[in-house]
């Protein structure tokens, strides 16, 4: 089928939707800033730390079908809360040490905690209250998932997520920033043109037996085995090599052709030629 034929194939521009993605460095920001408020409302409440702290990622489609409740909504942005089905049990024992919810006040207090630690968010968000919004389903929607321990999840919508990121790590929120013009690079010729900078061209090994050696006389030529195509290593007075290159001459001055980069071999343990 042709994509004329089909009216499911094209949609108006009006209908599109950008595409959100998070830096890892944007997550463990996200992740830092968001870890003191469970802390705090731990402490606030009489409960044992816990360790561990908080983890933010972008959401699986099965965290998109755990059970969500709106704490966070505006024009900033969204988010949603989802706590396990024994959330108010382990709350009750982290409390007052037993499993039961007996009595109002009991109840009364947990409600109240609960309600505790969704302002708490909410304020580490600095988002407002409000709104039954429904998470987006669509992948690439810039949703962030903060997992806080203990099947305790927090919901971010892209613009709560960016919202977050401005406040705690401008540098890292969603609009970049300009970037900085660097200074224009120097020529070699520039850089070093008044240094004295002795180097060393180093030749490939030659080998000459002790007898050989022996019978070395001033003036004699000794064949060396590097073929001419082939660039010398030429190395600082330290011995750390700075350029592969082929010896020339520049008017009545020994010179240094620099070879095309990554042809430096090893260094070689044969003569120096200066």
């Amino acid at each position: 089928m042709s994509a004329a034929s089909s009216p499911a194939t094209w949609r108006r521009i009006e209908g599109a939707r950008p595409l959100v993605a998070w830096r890892a460095a944007q997550l463990a920001a996200a992740a830092y800033a968001l870890a003191p408020a469970p802390q705090a409302w731990r402490e606030a409440w009489g409960m044992p730390s816990r360790a561990g702290g908080v983890t933010c990622t972008h959401p699986t489609p099965q965290d998109l079908l755990r059970p969500w409740q709106c704490v966070a909504g505006g024009t900033a942005g969204a988010a949603w809360l989802s706590l396990p089905a024994s959330f108010d049990t382990e709350l009750a024992q982290l409390l007052w040490g037993c499993d039961g919810i007996a009595g109002p006040i009991a109840l009364g207090v947990l409600t109240a905690c609960r309600a505790d630690f969704a302002a708490r968010l909410r304020a580490a968000l600095c988002l407002e209250a409000g709104g039954e919004r429904v998470p987006s389903s669509c992948a690439w929607s810039g949703q962030v998932v903060a997992a806080m321990g203990t099947g305790v999840f927090l919901l971010l919508d892209a613009p709560a997520m960016d919202h977050l990121l401005r406040g705690a790590a401008p540098e890292l929120a969603g609009e970049m920033r300009p970037a900085t013009a660097l200074p224009a690079l120097t020529p070699l010729t520039t850089a070093v043109g008044g240094t004295r900078l002795p180097l060393r061209a180093r030749l490939a090994d030659c080998e000459l037996d002790l007898a050989s050696l022996q019978d070395l006389r001033i003036g004699d030529i000794v064949p060396v085995p590097h073929r001419l195509d082939t660039p010398l290593r030429v190395c600082d007075a330290q011995g750390q090599a700075v350029l592969a290159g082929y010896l020339a001459r520049r008017g009545q001055r020994k010179a240094l052709e620099l070879a095309t980069p990554g042809v430096c071999a090893a260094p070689s343990s044969g003569k120096v030629a200066s």
